[in-house]
């Protein structure tokens, strides 16, 4: 949010520990209105099929009144490559989570009007997606996506009362089905962690494709839960002096045994 930021690209395990700025933001959209700026968001994450920790893509969002801009970079050779645009005139508001890359052509964006944004490049088009039937944010923290498999679906984890449900969805007809219930309830007992009276301090941090796992945020602590087995683990206790709206979590794919690169002796 600051004009003298900059986001960087590493490579640290490469001998010459090369970097890639994200690309500036596109060119200002024409307002459409008297008085409407361009609001731009970026976003960096990791496709599931390169795996060797280089695979980035970046998608760049831009709004001004009812327009709604996307760009997709690709990260070639630690060079940012602009690989496709798409625009549609839809009231969606900037995302507030991250992108959800569904097969290196298709992304998923939660935006803060409880929409789904659709962005489809090979057909240059842009959608919204309604949520379940009686899910709403309301910019609780309670909603996140996850990528599904190969059939180009998608989940939804959402936090309702003590309850985590899980839908699962089918971006063709845009219709949402119940997948699975958890009660945090249960599963955080063995944890020392009572959410009873709790219900709003519950908060989704981060999911795991396929909604194998979802890290919560119970009490000041980051709980990791395993939905296929119902283990849940605390893996961080939040400090009283730590800012809990600034907690941010990345599960990252570890390739092992870690491969490193030889250092150089020259000191």
């Amino acid at each position: 949010g600051h004009t003298d930021s900059t986001h960087l690209v590493c490579s640290p395990l490469t001998p010459e520990g090369r970097a890639a700025i994200v690309p500036p933001p596109a060119p200002p959209l024409p307002a459409t209105r008297p008085g409407d700026r361009v609001v731009y968001h970026c976003h960096e994450f990791l496709p599931g099929g390169g795996g060797d920790g280089r695979s980035y893509s970046c998608v760049m969002t831009g709004y001004s009144g009812r327009q709604t801009t996307v760009h997709l970079y690709e990260l070639q050779d630690m060079h940012w490559v602009l690989r496709a645009s798409a625009a549609a005139r839809l009231p969606v508001s900037p995302p507030r989570s991250k992108v959800v890359l569904v097969d290196d052509t298709r992304f998923y964006m939660l935006s803060a009007t409880n929409k789904i944004l659709v962005c489809d490049f090979p057909s240059s088009s842009i959608s919204a997606m309604a949520l379940p039937n009686g899910v709403e944010d309301g910019h609780t923290g309670r909603i996140m996506l996850s990528r599904g498999d190969g059939s180009g679906g998608i989940y939804l984890f959402h936090v309702e009362g003590s309850q985590l449900r899980v839908f699962r969805g089918d971006d063709n007809a845009g219709n949402w089905f119940l997948a699975d219930t958890v009660c945090l309830r249960q599963v955080c007992s063995n944890l020392g962690i009572s959410v009873e009276g709790q219900n709003a301090g519950i908060k989704l941090h981060a999911a795991g494709d396929n909604a194998k796992f979802v890290f919560l945020g119970i009490l000041g602590a980051i709980i990791f839960l395993d939905i296929t087995s119902r283990k849940a683990e605390k893996v961080y206790e939040l400090a009283p002096r730590d800012d809990k709206d600034l907690v941010s979590v990345h599960p990252l794919r570890l390739m092992w045994p870690p491969v490193f690169p030889l250092l150089n002796d020259e000191r």
